[in-house]
């Protein structure tokens, strides 16, 4: 018997990041809630290579999914820009 792959059609990056001052949202429907009430909205601009662009208050970030450690800059893997919640 065998079983069809199961496919996660959930982004990877939605779930909770720590930024600074306080906890970060990234939810499904593309948008961002930070603990602070600062509102903004995130997509994917390069799945393959998992790189979103970011939009917080007017602020753009360009980060790069790097599991079990966050969201970095994409020049430099060590700025860690939103640290994931564990």
């Amino acid at each position: 018997m065998q079983f069809d792959e199961v496919k996660n059609t959930t982004d990877p990056i939605i779930r909770t990041y720590y930024r600074g001052g306080g906890a970060v949202k990234f939810l499904a429907d593309g948008t961002v809630e930070a603990a602070d009430g600062s509102r903004g909205t995130w997509k994917v601009f390069d799945a393959e290579n998992r790189i979103y662009t970011v939009v917080i208050e007017g602020q753009r970030f360009s980060v790069n999914y790097h599991p079990g450690y966050g969201l970095a800059r994409p020049d430099d893997p060590y700025m860690i820009e939103f640290q994931e919640v564990r």
